[in-house]
């Protein structure tokens, strides 16, 4: 009798074991699609990283995916190859996941039409606008010692960053004008991103990729500014970012920025404060997006005295192919200025100062983009008599545009 129940039980299971197998491989296959569809999702919102972890999932559950796999190669090639806008109009950062150090070097080659900023009228004093062409270089380095700290999740935490930065702007015959800036910054942020980066007034820094609803960016640093190898402004700066992802098409940024200036090696010191807000649209994926800002900042005691300043930004971003992408950007800027001196009367001054400038980027090699840049400003001052007060010129009304072409390695 047992033998008999033994017999039946074993025939039973081998009757029942290619249904099993049958049930398993097909939710081996549903947790493979469930996987890839979620995997291409993330893809099309430009979180490669997500898209990545998905895919591999998906290859996981079916190693026969096929269209899995072709995915997973692209979203690696993105993720490790690739660049992105920046927020701000930076221009392109190195899209890696949780880099030790990255670094950019570029070159440009352009014309600007007005580097004085030389008034466009002549009532009182005699003015022309000269135009000359000029050399950009840049150098950006970067290193990040540790990544997530103070979390069990290591995309959580805390992310360090060190940043350098030196600019030089060479002229061709108005050498008087030649410039250069070095910069440094300490940045200490909280969270993730989706496209592994956080902006704020002292620039990137990079974060874990990730969705965290919130982010925290602080960052401390000095910019040094010179004229012809004489000083123009050195700035102490300091500032706090926070960034709020209310979902996965919206982000909020809120920055507070202040900074202690020292014009001219002593001539005068000012301690200006800005806040500023912006709303950031993504349109399908993270590294297309629209955004839209205002700030409001003061100055004490500055190269005008006291000023009040309001801005209004807009930004676009459009990556037109995985090679090309696109930028797009204007500002309105108003400032209220009252001037004070023991040798002229008392004067205000509200000038405005719109802005558009736009970008294209192609990456023609791994590593290698070659980019266009062109700029427009004009700021407008109802100033009628500054033949009163020289110091009136640095009001008044000019033109300037500047166009160049250039190439840049990113790594």
């Amino acid at each position: 009798m047992r033998r008999q129940r033994l017999c039946s039980t074993l025939l039973l299971l081998t009757l029942l074991a290619p249904l099993a197998a049958s049930r398993a491989a097909e939710r081996s296959t549903a947790v493979a699609e469930v996987a890839f569809t979620y995997g291409v999702r993330a893809y099309n919102h430009g979180d490669f990283a997500e898209a990545v972890r998905l895919f591999q999932e998906a290859v996981a559950a079916d190693p026969d995916h096929r269209d899995a796999r072709d995915w997973l190669a692209l979203a690696q090639r993105r993720q490790s190859d690739s660049a992105v806008t920046a927020p701000g109009f930076e221009g392109l950062l190195p899209l890696r996941d949780q880099p030790r150090f990255d670094l950019r070097v570029g070159a440009a080659y352009g014309h600007d039409s007005n580097p004085v900023l030389l008034t466009t009228r002549t009532a009182g004093i005699l003015t022309r606008e000269v135009g000359d062409q000029v050399t950009d270089l840049d150098l950006r380095a970067a290193t990040y010692p540790f990544y997530g700290r103070g979390s069990q999740d290591h995309r959580s935490g805390w992310s360090l960053g060190l940043t350098g930065q030196v600019k030089a702007a060479r002229f061709q015959d108005l050498d008087i004008l030649n410039e250069r800036q070095w910069s440094a910054a300490v940045q200490l942020a909280w969270g993730s991103d989706p496209l592994g980066y956080l902006t704020g007034p002292l620039g990137y820094t990079r974060v874990p990729f990730g969705n965290s609803r919130f982010s925290l960016l602080l960052q401390a640093g000095r910019t040094d500014s010179r004229v012809n190898g004489e000083p123009q402004l050195t700035a102490d700066e300091a500032a706090l970012v926070l960034v709020a992802r209310e979902a996965v098409f919206t982000a909020t940024q809120v920055e507070l920025d202040v900074q202690r200036r020292d014009y001219i090696d002593g001539f005068r010191k000012s301690d200006p404060w800005s806040v500023s807000a912006s709303q950031l649209f993504f349109l399908g994926r993270r590294d297309r997006y629209l955004r839209l800002g205002a700030l409001r900042g003061e100055e004490k005691d500055g190269l005008r005295s006291d000023t009040t300043s309001l801005e209004g930004t807009a930004e676009l971003a459009l990556p037109l192919t995985d090679r090309v992408v696109f930028q797009l950007a204007g500002s309105r800027r108003k400032d209220e200025s009252e001037f004070h001196s023991p040798f002229f009367p008392s004067s205000r001054f509200d000038t405005t100062t719109n802005r558009i400038a736009a970008a294209l980027s192609w990456e023609a090699a791994r590593h290698l983009y070659v980019t266009g840049r062109a700029s427009w400003s004009e700021r407008r001052a109802p100033i009628q008599f500054f033949i009163l007060s020289p110091v009136s010129l640095a009001f008044d009304e000019y033109q300037r545009t500047v166009v160049s072409a250039g190439i840049h390695w990113i790594f």
